[in-house]
């Protein structure tokens, strides 16, 4: 299989797999990178995002120094935690990155570009809200279906 038809696969799989979030995972490789990657952003503004590498050529993978072919990085507000996992294993790599967007939005929600955590604070995060002073400013507490 060649590299292109590789991340074609990869992301289909990805997208394909049972998941506990609506996101769509796509395509975030450069031309030039050693290794491919997909990614799902939970918030593009603030770069809060999920991304999924994976080598399609092992030899290349051992070049450059690495052991895995899969490995995941979290970005959370612009802050980013590389080699967040990594595996052999393709269907538990999908599986983690899955979960781990489903995780990512579980942490918290953007409000006119800040990534909030807590509900029952500002967005400053220095003043307590109560329930009548968040639903004001959030808007109230709903469940996605």
């Amino acid at each position: 299989m060649d590299a292109q038809d590789f991340y074609k696969q990869l992301l289909a799989d990805t997208n394909n797999a049972p998941k506990s979030h609506k996101r769509e995972w796509r395509h975030s490789s450069w031309h030039n990178d050693a290794t491919g990657s997909i990614l799902c952003e939970v918030d593009g503004d603030t770069e809060t995002y999920v991304q999924l590498f994976a080598f399609d050529d092992l030899e290349v993978m051992e070049m450059e120094g690495f052991s895995n072919i899969y490995s995941i990085t979290v970005s959370k507000g612009g802050e980013a935690a590389y080699a967040f996992y990594e595996s052999n294993d393709r269907a538990e790599a999908i599986e983690v990155a899955n979960r781990t967007v489903a995780e990512l939005e579980a942490m918290g929600f953007v409000h006119d570009g800040v990534w909030i955590t807590d509900r029952t604070k500002s967005p400053c995060g220095r003043f307590d809200l109560t329930t009548e002073e968040s639903d004001a400013l959030y808007g109230k507490e709903t469940q996605d279906d």
